[in-house]
């Protein structure tokens, strides 16, 4: 059973947030929130109210995106609902304040010139985590299908990539035939 819930703040009575669950503690988590979420909380107290209880998931994502269509972009939802954070879909007003913040004098690295020691920095830093994705290897415990890393299992069985490495790595719960070979 899954419910629809939404965030509330208590200094100007305006919803922020609409999301779906079926924990029973997720509408109160802090977790897995985004920074637009976690900015209005941070300046402001918020009430929660659950909408609509005892769903089967197809309703909740429906009701969950029609309220977030209701409400359009005064929310900080990311997604036009449904998605969670797997295969996010960035609402395209999103996709213009991100792109706002990053050019121009909103971007704090504005005029700033990076020297050859930081760009080498950068640079070797982003070959250890390209090397990160070729350390483990996985197999699939059911067909006995082996892939050679878990950025490659997840791109060739369509699985968010963030998402398998927690799930095999223990960090969330793992629902997969997937597993880290030792």
């Amino acid at each position: 059973m899954a419910y629809v819930y939404q965030h509330r703040r208590i200094d100007n009575n305006s919803v922020f947030y609409i999301g779906i669950g079926s924990r029973k503690d997720r509408a109160n988590s802090k977790h897995s929130r985004n920074a637009y979420w976690h900015n209005i909380v941070n300046k402001t107290e918020y009430k929660i109210e659950i909408i609509y209880n005892n769903l089967d998931k197809n309703s909740a994502i429906e009701f969950e995106k029609f309220l977030i269509l209701l409400h359009g972009d005064k929310l900080c939802n990311m997604t036009s609902g449904g998605e969670g954070s797997y295969g996010r879909v960035i609402k395209e007003s999103t996709k213009n304040k991100i792109r706002l913040k990053m050019i121009g004098k909103n971007n704090h690295n504005f005029g700033k010139k990076l020297t050859k020691e930081v760009k080498d920095k950068i640079s070797n830093s982003r070959k250890l985590s390209d090397n990160h994705y070729k350390r483990k290897k996985v197999v699939d415990i059911v067909s006995n299908k082996k892939y050679d890393s878990c950025k490659e299992c997840a791109i060739k069985n369509n699985i968010n990539y963030q998402s398998l490495s927690m799930k095999l790595s223990g960090t969330r719960y793992n629902n997969t035939n997937f597993k880290y070979i030792d």
